[in-house]
This record gives C-alpha cells, sequence and structure tokens, in this order.
C-alpha cells in the first residue's frame, strides 16, 4: 500500500495535471446504459453500490399498480441487468420510499426501504441478494415504527465483508414545527441498526449528542450518514446544535453494538474568536480501519472571524491510531484566503484513503471544483469543468482505497447537450473525462457514484422530465492497480529461479500476466502468480524484472521493478604471480555488483609445501626452498558457487621470478 505521503502528493499533482505513472492507463469510461423509462412512472433514484470485486446494483422508485415501489438493477460484468421489484409480498401493499443500496463482494445486494403503515407509524424493511442468487429475499422487517416517514433520509454502508450499518432520521410528530421550538427547527432522533450478514438488529441507543434537543428541519444536507470500515466498525456523523445552540457537525464511532462518545467535527471557534455561524451541508466518508473525513460547509455568523461561507474538511485517524478519540482540526479547502471565495459553494462530497488522505469536490457558483490534502497539508483547489453546463453541478467524488485513482461525476445541464461529467484521474499524466447520458437526454435529477476501491466506479442517475423520467448506470473500469513483485533477495546460483507476485487488484475481468526481463518480454499469457525463469529468459548478473497486468479490455499495470541477482559462475584466480621465493595470489569472482563475490570464509589455500590458509581472498606465500609446488585452491563465493583449483608453480631460488604455470582440475 502506498505512504500517506506519496498518495498526497499523487492526489495534488493529479489535481494539476503533472503527475503520472507511465506504466498505468486511462481508465474506460462506458456510455450510459437507460435501465427504464423514458416514462411519467420513473420517480426518483435511491442509489448505488459498487464491491470490490466489481459487482453491484443500483435502486430506485416508480409507479407500479400506480403506488410507488422499490426496483433493482443489479451490475454483473460491467452490465446493468434487467430491473426487478423488491419490496413484494402481503406486508408491501402501499407505497415505499426511502430505498437505499449496499453491496458486497460476490454480488450480494442490500436494500431498504420505508413502508407506509399509517399515520405516524410507518416501518423499515430490507431485502437481500445472496452471492450467487438471482433473485432477492422476501422483505424483512428492521423497525416497525420510524414515525411518519417525511423526513427518514437513511444511510446505508457495507463492508466487502456483507457487513452493514445504517443510519436514519425518526420524526414522532412527521416533521412539524411549532409547539415552542425555534423557527426552521423540529423534533427528531437519529437510530443506527447493524446488518451481520444475515439479521438486522437496532442499537438501543440513539446516535444523538442530546436526545432532547431540537434540530433543523430535515433536508438532504443535513441527513445523518454512516461509513464502514473493513473490520465491520463505523463512524456516523450528523447535525445537532451544540450547548449554544449553534448548528455543529458530530460523529460517533459505531461499534458492535454500541456507540462511541460524541466528537465535535465542526470548529466552535475560528482564530481565537467564537464561531457562531451555523455548519452545514456536510458529507462522510470512512476507509481502512476507521480512517474517516467529514467535509461541511462553515457559515461565519456575527462577530466572527471566518469570512463568508468556507468549505471545510476535518479528518480523524484510524481506530490504532492513539489520537482515534478526536476528530483533527478542520482545515479551508475552497482555497479562497482571508476573505472567502467569490460565490457560495454548494453541498461538498469527500473520499478519503486509508493513509488519511483525502479529496473533496464542490459547487462554487456554478464550477465544480477539487481540492485535495490530508491531515498535515491542503493543496490549491482546482476548477475541473470546461464552463459550458449552468447551474448547480452538485458534484461527488470517490478515491480508491488501493492506488491513486479517483473518480468524480457531476451534473451538466449545457445549451447543446446535458447529462453527467464523469472525471477520471489520479493514476495517468492526462484526465479522462466524458459527458454521459440517459437515450433521450433531458436535465439531471438525481446523481450517485460508489467504487470499488480500485479505481472503479458505478455511477447511477435519473435524468429527464416529468413525463419521460429515465434511471441510467454508467461504469468506469480501470486498469489493474499497481502490485509487487517477490524475488529472491540475495544472488542465487541456480539454473531457473522462480518468481511470485502479488494479485494485480481489478474489479471487472480476469487478470493476465505477462514477465519482462531488462524490458525485454520473456513470458506472457500467464492466469497465476508465479513464474520460472531459465538461464536464456534470465542472464548472469543483476536484472531489472517486471510483471505486466492485463485487464479484459487489454488496459495494463506495470508492477513495482524489482531486481533479480544472478551468478552461476564460480570464483577464479585473477592473479598468481611468483616473485623471488613469495607467491601472491589473488581470487575474484567477477565485477563489483554484479556478482556475489567470494565467501573468504568458505576458502582454502594448500600452498604444496604443507602450509595452509583459509579465510582469506588475497594472499602471500613465502616457500623456503626452491622447488615445483602444486597450489590448491577451494573457491566458494556468497551464492554457493564452488570450485577446486590446482595449479603447478616452480619456486627457482631467491633470484628468480619466473613460474612454471599449469592449469590442473
Amino acid at each position: 500500500m502506498l505512504t500517506r505521503t506519496l498518495l498526497v502528493g499523487a492526489i495534488f499533482a493529479c489535481l494539476i495535471g503533472v503527475f503520472g505513472v507511465a506504466s498505468e492507463a486511462d481508465a474506460e469510461i462506458f456510455a450510459a446504459q437507460t435501465i427504464d423509462g423514458p416514462s411519467a412512472d420513473v420517480l426518483e433514484l435511491g442509489g448505488v453500490a459498487m464491491a470490490s470485486d466489481g459487482s453491484g446494483g443500483l435502486v430506485y422508485r416508480r409507479l407500479d399498480g400506480g403506488r410507488p415501489h422499490i426496483f433493482v438493477s443489479r451490475l454483473k460484468e460491467g452490465q446493468w441487468q434487467t430491473p426487478q421489484r423488491v419490496d413484494l409480498g402481503a406486508k408491501q401493499r402501499f407505497g415505499s420510499s426511502w430505498p437505499r443500496i449496499a453491496a458486497a463482494d460476490g454480488g450480494r445486494l442490500i436494500v431498504i426501504w420505508v413502508q407506509e403503515f399509517g399515520y405516524g407509524s410507518d416501518r423499515m424493511f430490507g431485502a437481500g441478494l445472496d452471492p450467487g442468487a438471482t433473485m432477492f429475499q422476501a422483505p424483512v422487517p428492521i423497525d416497525l415504527n420510524v414515525g411518519e416517514a417525511t423526513g427518514t433520509w437513511p444511510s446505508l454502508a457495507m463492508n466487502r465483508a456483507g457487513q452493514a450499518l445504517l443510519t436514519y432520521r425518526v420524526l414522532p410528530d412527521g416533521g412539524a414545527g411549532g409547539g415552542g421550538l425555534a423557527s426552521g427547527y423540529i423534533r427528531g432522533d437519529i437510530r443506527i441498526a447493524r446488518f451481520g450478514g444475515s439479521y438486522w438488529s437496532v442499537f438501543g441507543s440513539l446516535v444523538d449528542r442530546n436526545s432532547v434537543s431540537p434540530v433543523r428541519a430535515a433536508v438532504a444536507g443535513n441527513a445523518p450518514q454512516v461509513g464502514i470500515d473493513i473490520n465491520g466498525n463505523g463512524i456516523v456523523a450528523f447535525q445537532e446544535p451544540d450547548d449554544e445552540f449553534v448548528d455543529r457537525i458530530w460523529a460517533r464511532r459505531v461499534f458492535a453494538q454500541s456507540l462511541g462518545i460524541p466528537l465535535i467535527v465542526s470548529p466552535q471557534s475560528w482564530l481565537g474568536k467564537p464561531l457562531r455561524g451555523a455548519a452545514d451541508q456536510f458529507a462522510l466518508n470512512v476507509a481502512g480501519f476507521g480512517q474517516g473525513a467529514v467535509a461541511f460547509r462553515q457559515q461565519s455568523g456575527a462577530g466572527s472571524a471566518l469570512k463568508g461561507t468556507r468549505t471545510m474538511v476535518a479528518t480523524i485517524p484510524d481506530a490504532f491510531s492513539d489520537m482515534a478519540g478526536k476528530f483533527g482540526q478542520a482545515r479551508i479547502v475552497d482555497g479562497g484566503g482571508d476573505v472567502g471565495p467569490s460565490g457560495t459553494p454548494g453541498r461538498p462530497s469527500v473520499g478519503v484513503s486509508p493513509s488519511g488522505a483525502f479529496l473533496t469536490a464542490f459547487d462554487l457558483a456554478g464550477t465544480t471544483v477539487l481540492a485535495a490534502g490530508d491531515d498535515e497539508a491542503v493543496g490549491p483547489p482546482l476548477r475541473v469543468d470546461d464552463g459550458t453546463g449552468t447551474g448547480a453541478s452538485d458534484p461527488v467524488i470517490t478515491v480508491a482505497q488501493e492506488n491513486r485513482a479517483s473518480v468524480a461525476v457531476w451534473k451538466v445541464r449545457g445549451v447543446s447537450a446535458s447529462g453527467v461529467a464523469v472525471r477520471e484521474g489520479g493514476a495517468d499524466e492526462v484526465d479522462n473525462t466524458q459527458l454521459v447520458s440517459a437515450s433521450h437526454g433531458g436535465p439531471v435529477n438525481d446523481l450517485a457514484l460508489a467504487g470499488s476501491g480500485f479505481g472503479d466506479s458505478a455511477i447511477a442517475f435519473q435524468q429527464g422530465g416529468e413525463s419521460f423520467g429515465q434511471i441510467a448506470g454508467a461504469v468506469v473500469d480501470a486498469p489493474p492497480s499497481i502490485f509487487a513483485v517477490q524475488t529472491p533477495i540475495d544472488f542465487v546460483r541456480s539454473s531457473t529461479v522462480a518468481i511470485t507476485w502479488d494479485r494485480a487488484p481489478n474489479a471487472l475481468s480476469a487478470v493476465t500476466y505477462a514477465v519482462s526481463v531488462d524490458d525485454n518480454l520473456v513470458l506472457q499469457g500467464l492466469r497465476g502468480r508465479r513464474a520460472v525463469l531459465n538461464r536464456e529468459q534470465l542472464p548472469d548478473g543483476v536484472s531489472v524484472i517486471k510483471v505486466i497486468a492485463k485487464d479484459g479490455l487489454g488496459q495494463q499495470t506495470e508492477s513495482l521493478p524489482a531486481e533479480i541477482k544472478v551468478d552461476r559462475r564460480a570464483p577464479s584466480i585473477a592473479e598468481l604471480a611468483p616473485k623471488r621465493s613469495t607467491l601472491a595470489l589473488k581470487l575474484t569472482d567477477g565485477p563489483a555488483r554484479s556478482v556475489s563475490g567470494v565467501d573468504i570464509y568458505s576458502t582454502t589455500i594448500s600452498w604444496g609445501d604443507g602450509g595452509h590458509t583459509a579465510r582469506r581472498s588475497a594472499i602471500s606465500h613465502r616457500y623456503a626452498a626452491p622447488g615445483v609446488y602444486r597450489v590448491t585452491v577451494q573457491a566458494t563465493d556468497r551464492a554457493g558457487n564452488h570450485k577446486t583449483i590446482y595449479r603447478r608453480v616452480r619456486i627457482a631460488g631467491l633470484s628468480s621470478s619466473s613460474p612454471i604455470a599449469r592449469w590442473g582440475s
């Protein structure tokens, strides 16, 4: 996994258009597929989900028999399937609302919704699709009384293992104000439930910091949100007034069947002065083992040191960190300096990596802006739209968990065309942006985005007018993620050398591999993650090995380079030079850094006169009398190559320096 510094630097560079990894190709952005419509019966999009293996689905509402019901289109092998209704059975005869969807590996899906039951007593249900199944199971109740479902705004998240968390708002009086409450405030509670893979259970305690405190009237921008980590724990974020009755953003960690203490996310002061402006329009993302990021708008308020409405991001480290008990200081990400940006920012979206690097997207006066950062620094914001659209773009962002890729989508309503702009970036020299649209066009009303964690994304949107509503889905297919190769650490001497490599993560298709040695392709079409290289493919010396992963579309990614050090030759005598009665001898294994080197601890020399020397690669020996001597050298290198070298030398006397040299075996 990439370090936080590398990932943040990569995102910064991605935003300014200079970062590139030559071994990765642009992701493929597929044209939108119209799933339902055009029809006046198509009502709204509920959400989209994608698992790490590329499976997923989208959920929406449409009229069926004159009542709104819940339909799901599965995403399988990059294609959207024929929709099927999921709110079936005797208890689903009335209108359904608030659909949400989540996905896990193997094609698993869960869908939740609210079913009308009677005034002040609507019910929440869920249905699941197990791995390998084609039809959803019968609906099961989650909460048999969620009040009057006028502002439920549920949030659903599931990890790859199939554990899920659900949070939602319950309004006991249907969201009506009055009764002594401040203008714009209502009574409401926030509940949370867990899905363990088979059953739902609602927590016994509420999410609220203060259950008797009124809250702002329910809208999308202040709805509670939940994220889940790979262990099944998570974070839930919500808006609630503090003790001075100023709206703040709060969060709690979520454990097996309990909630952590309320944590303040948005600042209560700025530059030493009280910050009495409300925090609103927030978004939450959770990664890894509980790394979290919350993006929100912060109003200035009377007497504040903060000028204008600002976009901020606050992060919290993973649950194993010493600082896991609080959010860090919120940072301004809109680039507006001390006076603020020109224009009021819209609701932000945020994605975070397990290392803590984040990417946020928000609308600023009809433009789409991205900004990157981490808990130490924030990069300059960058406008990414082409300026042809009008109106709010409402962007959504997702950040890959295993590499540097990201996908951002936003609404485009232009003079000549309308649809959804899809921007893939983060691992390529040039960002890839494309406009997708349903078959009959029209304004985009609802927009949702989900990622696999490897750069792939599922996009869903509702487009069209009242008489020609359409539900459409698109897919971003990223190339395989970068991976590592494992080679022997030390020099090896065998005629064949085995290498292995990690899986190149890829969600939407199978991956094949090829192997290159010093940029020369030696093996192709491998489906496993092991190869054996022979003498012809792998010469002596130090070679650079790369493995190339190719997906079903032909998109390629090179592994991180690795070295293989091969030394199949034993040491030899580089110098044998008698001078008078002294013989100087030196052993060599070849050029430095390309061979393993002489192992002096396994080297012995017999001088032929009864003398022996060990653990030396260069030595001289003085003979006591003239004569012909047989020198025997047992030479070994660090790779294990061994050779016995024989040599005859003649010591003619004190004045002689000319040996008779003969090689022996």
